[in-house]
């Protein structure tokens, strides 16, 4: 099935889908979420949400479309897709969920060996997540639903119960009011209400290094290159442990309220673009 056969398998999920073909001329004329040799990104234009299928024109025939499963009732769809001229074997073959989540249409790109679009939101889940759901006994029904026994969850961020996590009196001044969650490649901030961080690297972070430099790093380029001094750096750490409490604002999602203590996580759609957990 090639890209223009497409459009009537998101039909089927309530989603429209342009595509775009292209020349190596104008390959970065958009902004667009880069796949190899194609991409498939979301587009908002005067209210009119959709999927865009950005594909160069020498591949037009070549890439090989096949919507594995397709759930009308939840809105998802799960796309397989074949590139036999990629110089990048891992990129030959790839699998990405799509759907609505609350208010708007996403694209993830999904690994290992899902099937369907349920183990394809399993795939996507943190492993912390994924623990806590069977300890808590979650049932199957319930266990992609935002909220359940084992996790809240709000856009691609998991809050998972810590319920026994005490903030130790001596580290009370420690907890952050109103902090922002944003992943390392940038994005809408999830505001928090109440933030506590421990452990991780410390790393110099901004617009330039979004997934943020170590110390070493930092001084190095800075002794070499003294004008960068000025990039607006902001002092952060790389995968710390996060906990969070109280309501959870964002402009995408419903505010989402946490009682007690949550240790916060991002799905691993981010993990595998190798974008680290900068906060």
């Amino acid at each position: 099935m090639n890209v223009h056969q497409i459009p009537k398998h998101f039909e089927r999920i309530g989603a429209k889908v342009e595509i775009a073909l292209f020349s190596e001329s104008n390959r970065f004329s958009r902004r667009q979420r880069r796949i190899d040799d194609f991409s498939i990104d979301i587009i908002e234009e005067k209210n009119n949400e959709r999927f865009l299928f950005n594909v160069p024109k020498q591949l037009e025939e070549e890439l090989v479309f096949l919507p594995l499963d397709v759930q009308p009732k939840q809105r998802h769809l799960l796309l397989h897709v074949k590139n036999p001229l990629s110089q990048d074997t891992d990129l030959i073959k790839q699998k990405f969920l799509c759907g609505h989540d609350e208010r708007h249409w996403f694209v993830a790109g999904v690994t290992g060996g899902v099937i369907n679009v349920n183990t394809a939101m399993e795939s996507l889940k943190p492993q912390t997540a994924v623990f806590s759901q069977r300890r808590n006994k979650v049932r199957r029904k319930n266990i992609n639903k935002r909220k359940n026994a084992g996790f809240v969850r709000q856009g691609e961020w998991f809050f998972i119960p810590r319920p026994k996590f005490v903030v130790k009196e001596t580290s009370l001044l420690s907890i952050s009011k109103n902090e922002p969650l944003i992943r390392g490649g940038g994005g809408k901030p999830h505001i928090v209400e109440e933030v506590y961080r421990t452990g991780g690297e410390k790393v110099y972070v901004c617009r330039h290094y979004p997934n943020g430099l170590t110390e070493w790093s930092y001084n190095k380029m800075i002794k070499n290159r003294p004008a960068a001094r000025s990039y607006n750096w902001r002092i952060l750490r790389r995968n710390p442990r996060v906990y969070a409490r109280g309501k959870v604002k964002h402009a995408d999602h419903a505010t989402i309220t946490l009682h007690g203590w949550h240790q916060v996580q991002m799905n691993e759609e981010f993990s595998t673009r190798t974008v680290a957990f900068i906060d």
